[in-house]
C-alpha cells in the first residue's frame, strides 16, 4: 500500500496496523496536507457484515461536526474493491501514549475527560454511539 496513490492521496507510511483496519498517513496532493486513510484489511473485506459496519462507521462520523470528534473528508472504493475513508492527520499523541509515558497530570486528565464527555454527548444526541472507545482512540493535540 505504501507508495500507492488512492485518488488524490499518496500513501506515505503506516500509522497503525489493526486486526480490522490499517491507518496510513498520506499526502493529499490537491490540498498539500497530510491526512489519515483508514483502509479495511483484505482479510476483513470479504465479510459483507464487516464491510457494512465499516461504511456505516464512515457515514456516521461524517454526520458529526464537533471540535472533539475526528471529521471524515471522504469515503472511497477503488476499482479493485479496496474500501477506505479519509480523515485529518493530527499531530500529537494518543491518550494511551500519554498514560504510558507518565505525563498525565490531574489537570490534563480532567480536561480530557471533559472533552470526551462533550464529544460523546454530542454524538449520542445525533444517534451515534462509538463502538471502540479506548485510550488508543483518543488523540491529544
Amino acid at each position: 500500500m505504501i507508495g500507492r496513490t488512492l485518488g488524490q492521496y499518496y500513501v506515505d507510511r503506516i500509522l497503525h496496523d489493526g486486526s480490522t483496519c490499517t491507518l496510513y498517513v498520506a499526502q493529499d496532493q490537491n490540498l498539500e496536507r497530510d491526512v489519515v486513510i483508514k483502509v479495511l484489511n483484505d482479510s476483513q473485506a470479504v465479510d459483507e457484515e464487516v464491510k457494512l459496519r465499516f461504511l456505516r462507521e464512515a457515514r456516521s462520523a461524517a454526520t458529526l461536526e464537533h471540535p472533539n470528534i475526528c471529521s471524515v473528508f471522504a469515503m472511497q472504493q477503488t476499482s479493485d474493491g479496496l474500501l477506505y475513508f479519509v480523515m485529518p492527520f493530527y499531530r500529537g499523541q494518543t491518550l494511551r501514549e500519554k498514560i504510558d509515558g507518565g505525563h498525565l497530570t490531574l489537570e490534563l486528565a480532567l480536561s480530557v475527560a471533559e472533552q470526551v464527555a462533550l464529544a460523546l454527548g454530542y454524538a449520542h444526541s445525533h444517534g451515534v454511539v462509538h463502538r471502540d472507545l479506548k485510550p488508543e482512540n483518543i488523540f491529544i493535540t
